[in-house]
């Protein structure tokens, strides 16, 4: 099914659930990831025992330091693993080794190629026990995911992150769609500031939302998600991760 995109009438109720298709092979996948063209991978949820420590060494030592940071166990295991899958989904596109993939950090927290001059773009996101991994060409894009949950305080954070006309959508929606309504205009805030490059602190009364193509979805059951590029897209496709995760959990 297609996205709902924000030049359409707009509603949580409208959201469909996003067909993530297993992949071609990744020659294929290359070809086609075309400027104007977005692969979007689902990955998650793995079972506890799935190679972490092998995921763990494909990290680098800013990675694995960043790692170490995290209290709990469960956010040390995810942040991992997601990085590590990271790398290896970059490298099948790159056609090169994980470990030679170099990541570096913007200023306000966005991940990207340190080879500038690669046309391949990206951006990830991760909620409870899913991932969600942007890729692209020749453009900048951002993607966030959310767990439906209940948002507390949640009229103080419409009218404090959301233009006066979406933060009145939010609150006119019955009480059983308000939390849906709220992290549904949440991810889409999310995903526009991460293709901008800027973080939440910098966010001005929504001078982006003309200039970005956005879309939202539902990636699996009690989740929500957006995703936003600089230019119009031609064509989403969507893969489910699996396959690729056991290709690799088959690697010596």
């Amino acid at each position: 099914m297609e996205p709902i995109l924000l030049d359409e009438p707009s509603s949580p109720a409208r959201l469909v659930p996003m067909v993530f298709a297993q992949p071609p092979p990744i020659e294929m996948l290359r070809r086609r990831l075309s400027p104007g063209v977005i692969h979007l991978w689902r990955f998650g949820p793995y079972p506890s025992v799935h190679r972490d420590e092998a995921l763990h060494e494909l990290l680098s030592d800013a990675e694995k330091h960043r790692v170490a940071r995290y209290r709990l166990a469960a956010d040390r295991h995810r942040f991992a693993r997601t990085r590590a899958l990271l790398r290896l989904l970059l490298a099948s596109y790159l056609n090169c080794a994980p470990r030679a993939v170099r990541i570096e950090v913007s200023r306000s927290g966005k991940p990207r190629l340190a080879e500038l001059r690669d046309s391949l773009k990206f951006n990830l996101s991760h909620a409870g026990e899913l991932a969600l991994i942007a890729l692209t060409q020749n453009q900048e894009l951002g993607v966030d995911i959310e767990r439906c949950r209940k948002i507390f305080k949640l009229e103080r954070l419409a009218q404090r992150y959301f233009s006066p006309a979406e933060c009145s959508e939010v609150l006119r929606a019955d009480s059983q769609d308000r939390q849906l309504a709220f992290l549904t205009r949440w991810t889409q805030l999310e995903a526009r500031l991460k293709a901008e490059g800027v973080g939440l602190a910098a966010r001005g009364q929504a001078t982006v939302t003309n200039r970005l193509s956005v879309a939202s979805f539902i990636p699996a059951r009690d989740y929500v998600a957006s995703i936003a590029s600089t230019t119009r897209w031609e064509m989403l496709e969507a893969f489910d991760g699996r396959g690729f995760v056991a290709g690799f959990s088959r690697l010596p």
